[in-house]
């Protein structure tokens, strides 16, 4: 392929958002505690190079972390910025700077460490590394996990209850074309990265999660020979390597953009952006246990669907986050999944940003943080910052978060089956 797979997904994804205003909607759970958000709040202090989407995840005593891309030509450098529970956003460490670094994500260990994964140039091509961010922001030695003189990138990061750290990328060869590797174990020990996608060789934009049972799942997007992408995923066997890949997005419609995670309970959820470029919806699938029949929705509305991120809220369940481009204006949307398998109405937090990516991270005691890049700039011109709206569970003895400013409900968004 002339380009790389991964700029073709993003195209994909991002045509339709770019200039854009945006709505940040918040959701009415169906559980009680469910999150009331904040108005948006700057998170980038006057920073207007943000590229890429952000990384959002709580570590321990409720404080947030958010990770983000800064920098045009030459090095750049990943900012971190940490928000105590109830209080204001502030500076931390840089996670890294150099030529290359870029593509933050995060994750929370079982007892509240905070890892993380990137990317960077090293050795004539780019490199996964990862770590662990301490509570002050500041990081130990980052460890190399993908090979010298490939070009990997796109890491995904999920930690067990065991507290396995797992991340899985994209290693792209000189005709773009892509496998999807994975490691996982304890880091700084010895990690073996194995092919997560075997027999695609055009597979790209990975994301990974421990199931209940505590197995490590990994999804990704493979391309066939018109340019159209499935979504497939595979499982880790006994032996740490991983079991045939499956798919998950019926066969024909273009599928991108998966995003994973487990469902309370059992079983596991999937969501991607299905559909021709600037016309998709995003649909939300169900899988009892790997290789069972999926059950899926597609998430009505009208207009473009597109970027979704899965989390759960340890109190009510499933939540979805994704952006929906309609009549000149894209929302961010947020949902949880109630008992009959629907997702409940979002309604509208605020609006008058250009939002283009996001992300969505829950904390132990039912926190929430959607964050997103709003675009300041133009195609030619590129500028942008970071939002966020969050949400302070209420604790024994203290006041929960002050409500939102007033907002407009928007209707009701139903589901229809495959």
């Amino acid at each position: 392929m002339g380009e790389g797979t991964a700029q073709q997904l993003r195209r994909r994804c991002c045509a339709a958002a770019t200039g854009i205003c945006a709505t940040l909607l918040a959701f009415t759970g169906t559980a009680a505690g469910a999150p009331t958000w904040s108005a948006p709040r700057s998170v980038t202090q006057g920073d207007t190079e943000v590229a890429g989407a952000p990384a959002a995840a709580y570590g321990d005593s409720g404080r947030l972390t958010l990770a983000w891309t800064s920098g045009g030509e030459g090095p750049t450098t990943l900012p971190m910025a940490q928000r105590p529970l109830g209080g204001p956003f502030a500076a931390s460490p840089a996670l890294a700077t150099g030529t290359g670094a870029a593509e933050p994500a995060l994750a929370r260990g079982p007892g509240g460490e905070l890892y993380a994964a990137w990317v960077i140039s090293e050795g004539g091509g780019l490199v996964v590394m990862a770590t662990r961010v301490l509570p002050d922001g500041n990081v130990v030695s980052a460890q190399r996990l993908s090979a010298l003189g490939a070009n990997s990138s796109e890491p995904a990061l999920a930690v067990g209850s065991d507290g396995r750290v797992a991340v899985a990328w994209t290693t792209f060869d000189p005709e773009g074309n892509g496998q999807i590797l994975a490691v996982h174990g304890t880091l700084g020990a010895p990690l073996t990265p194995r092919i997560a996608s075997v027999g695609d060789t055009t597979a790209s934009d990975p994301d990974v999660a421990f199931g209940v049972g505590g197995a490590l799942h990994v999804a990704w997007t493979r391309l066939d020979s018109e340019g159209d992408g499935r979504i497939k995923a595979a499982a880790e066997l006994v032996d740490e390597t991983f079991g045939p890949s499956r798919a998950i997005s019926p066969a024909g419609p273009n599928a991108t953009e998966p995003a994973l995670a487990p469902v309370p309970g059992g079983g596991l959820a999937f969501a991607w952006t299905e559909g021709p470029e600037e016309e998709g919806v995003v649909r939300l699938g169900i899988e009892p246990a790997p290789a069972q029949p999926i059950t899926t929705r597609t998430v009505a509305g009208g207009g473009f669907s597109a970027g979704a991120r899965l989390d759960i809220d340890p109190t009510s369940g499933l939540y979805l986050a994704w952006i929906r481009t309609m009549g000149g204006q894209s929302d961010v949307l947020v949902s949880a999944r109630n008992g009959a398998g629907e997702l409940d109405a979002p309604t509208v937090l605020s609006g008058g940003d250009a939002a283009i990516e996001l992300d969505l991270a829950f904390s132990p005691q039912g926190d929430a943080v959607v964050s997103w890049r709003r675009n300041l700039g133009t195609e030619e011109n590129p500028a942008g910052d970071l939002r966020a709206a969050v949400y302070d569970a209420p604790r024994p003895g203290q006041p929960s978060a002050p409500p939102p400013a007033p907002v407009a409900a928007l209707p009701a968004l139903g589901l229809t089956s495959a």
